[in-house]
């Protein structure tokens, strides 16, 4: 497996947006608390002040994320002659794996055009680059050992390997991220998917 994938597991951010209206007076929206809502609901599975924002029950919310996750994970591995059971071990890998994402949101700036910019520090989890590193010698030895074997067995040895490297993860010195929440003319706010893209590259890098 030569051919590094994006540092995401599989672009797994439920499009979920926060409806800003004003009733009355004005209201500022916050923007950070948006942006730590919605990464707490994602990497910690913590739904309750992000249902808030986007004006959702947090059960429902819960549930609609957690299968697009899952949806999202085993289109990311279709093409492959493999189990149900391995793209089960797979979600079990990358939910573990979002468990380490380590982001401190920092302050909001409200852009001339009514957007804004959020800063996010993170502490980039080495597990992708432990692997990469290593994989094309553990893939050596399997081969070696066999004159054939299937996509799922090949499948098996890698996710060994990454749930070896995901068993002792270590993390890079601490970097900011710059994030844009944006809205359309309906004043309904997101988080672009290239920066929530950017965002997990920067916490999970694979080089």
């Amino acid at each position: 497996m030569k051919r590094k994938k994006r540092g995401r597991l599989a672009l797994v951010f439920c499009v979920v947006m926060f409806v800003f209206t004003a009733c009355g007076k004005s209201k500022e929206f916050d923007a950070a608390g948006y942006v730590k809502s919605a990464l707490d609901a994602l990497y910690k599975g913590e739904y309750a002040e992000h249902a808030k924002y986007v004006d959702e029950d947090d059960a429902k919310l819960k549930k609609e994320m957690e299968e697009d996750f899952t949806s999202q994970v085993q289109q990311a591995l279709s093409g492959k002659e493999l189990t149900q059971e391995d793209k089960d071990k797979y979600c079990e890998f990358a939910e573990k794996l979002y468990t380490y994402a380590k982001y401190e949101v920092g302050e909001s700036k409200e852009e001339e055009d009514g957007n804004y910019t959020v800063t996010v520090a993170v502490e980039p989890c080495t597990v992708w680059k432990t692997y990469y590193a290593g994989i094309e010698e553990k893939l050596t030895e399997f081969s070696s050992a066999r004159d054939t074997f299937s996509d799922s067995e090949l499948f098996a040895a890698q996710l060994d390997y990454m749930n070896e490297c995901l068993a002792s993860p270590a993390f890079d010195a601490k970097q900011e991220v710059t994030v844009r929440v944006t809205q359309n003319s309906n004043h309904v706010y997101s988080i672009p998917d290239e920066d929530m893209e950017m965002l997990e590259n920067a916490m999970f890098p694979i080089e």
